[in-house]
Parts: C-alpha cells; structure tokens; sequence
C-alpha cells in the first residue's frame, strides 16, 4: 500500500493532475517531488536507484510541463539547476533547452543545438523532434531531408507516425507528388485520405490529384461537395450550388447517411453558416483541439455567423497544445490559410484573421 505522501504517491497524484486547460497543478506537484527528491543525501538514491530514476524522469516532466504552460524562463532555469546534478539524462536537457530557446524566439540556436544532439545521438526521436522543429521554422527542405530516413518504421504505429509527419511537411513544402506519394502509402495501411490533404489539393486546384483519393473516401455526400468544388472552379457556379444545396438538404431532413463533415463543409461552401453549423463546429472542435479541419470550419462557421471576435480564442485553443504536441505554431502556417480561403467569408473577416496566418508561400511553389 502506497504511503499518501510516498514520492510514488506524489509522482502519481501529479500525473493525474495534468490538465492542458490548467497545467498549474500538476507543475507544483512535480516540483514538490523533484525539490523533495533532490534533498535526499546522493549515497540514499544510489541505494535505492529507482529513487534516481524517478527523480530523472520527474524533472523531465516538470520542465516539460513548464514549457507546455509557455514558462519558458522558469523552464530554462530550472534546466540549469538540474543538470549538472542529473548529467545521466544530458541529452533529454539539450532538448528541452532547445525547445525552450524555439519557443522563447531564439530560433536558430535551437535549431543548431538540434542539429549537434543529432550528430552525436543519432536516434530516432532526436531526428523527430529536429525534423518538427524545422517544419515550425518553415525549414521544409530541410525538414524532409532530416525526416526521411525515420522511415521505414520499426513497427505499424511507428511507420505511420513517421509517413504523416512527412505528409505535413509536403503539404507545407507544396511538394505535391510526395503529398500524394505520402498519401498513397497511408491508404496502404488503412488510413483513408486525410481530409486536410483533400481540402489542401482543392485549394491549390489540383482536382486531377484529388479525384483518385476520392474514390477511397465511402461517403457519397463527401464527393459530392468536393466535386462540387471543382464545379466552381470551372466557374459553374450554378451547378456547384445545385451539388451543395443536395448535400444540405438532405442534412436538414436528418438522412442518416449525410457525413456532418459533408454537411458543414456545404454548408459553409453555400455561405448559409447557421446556429446549427455552428454548433456542430464547436462541438468538433471541442473534441479535437489540434485538428486543423475542425479549426479552419470553426473559423469560417464565426465569420459567417458575424462572431468572429471569438476566432482569437478558439486559434489559441488550437495552437496552445503544440507546446507539447509539435510544430509549435506562433502563426498557422500557409496550407491552413490557403484552406480556410476555400470557404466564402465577409471582407472584414478575412482581414480579422489574417494576422493569425502566414499568408504567403514561403518560397516557389510547384
């Protein structure tokens, strides 16, 4: 039985705690286990290492945990108190200072401490994190140069891991036959297309690319919008409405077999964003944070609906957690402005939100 003050018992207590709304509790709790770790005579963690293996693992996420809150001069100083007294976990510090530094604005020495821990610890989680890093600077080039050989990965999940964060970088680098080459090789292991892959080849008007993944995609109404899409960019507007209207209609009779992706995304196209879109929009949302589909229709779904004072809320909400889940974000990259400009938006809007964004290619697209 477990003592409620043991440090087993804190270190779970600040586990459970850990809340990406409010990481504050579980902060305090890590640090009180750290500080009450550290003051145990050395000659006593030697004794019991597991006490040092928990300190290590402890201080890690404690420092982690700091970053993910936006603390970074706290995060970096509590690095310089650690390390010369944990020197085992020296690579997981080069980390975290780098990451640290990313987030603080010091880019490029971030990068460059990257770069050297992955020279001299040449693993697969180094390059990873390096290969995100370098996709959040906008260093797509060499991003897919550092990403590529994470493939093939040792297992399912890692080989999968390792194809979508190539696809992102693709995506990003407007690389579009490893786009649908990364695509392709996800379908292979059951993934359907992403449907951010599927409005990004829309909104470069790429329709011959797009067309073949929709064929993988089961739902009817899903094509239907899409190609609906294409209808408009040939500037038959008439029949890409008479498509979205469909579509619409047969959500508001409550047809089972309407995809609410397809119905928003109609909805949306029409420019006919109501409380119920919205509501939908939120709720998507609200279930996946970091999913950029479910942004980019809230986004729209608020202009439409003359809300967009509460767009700034819901793009942190979005880009808060990849503190932790990487590319941190500090403006939402250009697919995802490309993305959003799909959907009809008042003038004002679009201005609202272009802060947000990079609204410009990086470099020469494809």
């Amino acid at each position: 039985m477990e003592l409620p003050d043991s440090y087993e018992a804190i270190h779970e207590r600040a586990l459970e705690a850990v809340n990406p709304r409010d990481p504050s509790p579980s902060i305090a709790e890590f640090k009180r286990l750290v500080e009450r770790l550290l003051s145990l005579p050395p000659k006593v963690r030697e004794w019991k290492p597991s006490l040092n293996t928990l300190l290590e693992s402890a201080a890690i996420e404690y420092v982690v945990l700091l970053r993910w809150a936006g603390r970074n001069a706290e995060a970096l100083d509590a690095i310089r108190r650690f390390r010369e007294r944990l020197p085992r976990i020296e690579p997981d510090w080069i980390r975290e200072e780098a990451l640290n530094r990313i987030d603080s604005g010091d880019v490029s020495a971030g990068l460059d401490a990257l770069r050297a821990l992955l020279l001299k610890h040449p693993d697969r989680s180094v390059r990873e994190v390096l290969a995100y890093e370098l996709l959040g600077a906008g260093e797509y080039a060499e991003a897919m140069q550092v990403a590529t050989p994470l493939l093939p990965g040792e297992n399912l999940q890692a080989h999968g891991s390792a194809l979508s964060l190539l696809l992102t970088i693709a995506v990003e680098k407007d690389d579009r036959k490893a786009v649908m080459r990364y695509t392709d090789e996800l379908g292979r292991l059951g993934n359907p297309p992403p449907f951010r892959v599927c409005e990004w080849l829309a909104a470069r008007g790429y329709w011959d690319d797009l067309e073949p993944l929709l064929k993988g995609v089961q739902d009817e109404y899903v094509k239907q919008v899409y190609r609906g899409e294409r209808r408009r960019a040939q500037g038959k507007e008439a029949e890409a409405r008479k498509m979205w209207e469909s579509v619409r209609s047969a959500g508001d009779q409550y047809d089972a077999k309407v995809d609410l992706y397809a119905y928003v995304r109609a909805s949306l196209m029409l420019n006919q964003a109501d409380d119920e879109v919205l509501g939908y929009v939120t709720g998507a949302f609200e279930e996946r944070l970091t999913d950029s589909t479910a942004l980019l229709a809230l986004l729209a779904a608020l202009a439409q609906t003359g809300r967009i004072e509460e767009a700034p809320q819901a793009i942190r909400q979005h880009t808060e957690p990849s503190r932790l889940i990487r590319p941190y974000w500090k403006r939402l990259p250009y697919s995802y402005w490309l993305r959003l400009r799909c959907y009809p938006m008042p003038d004002d809007a679009v201005e609202a939100l272009r802060p947000y964004f990079v609204t410009e290619p990086a470099g020469p697209t494809a």
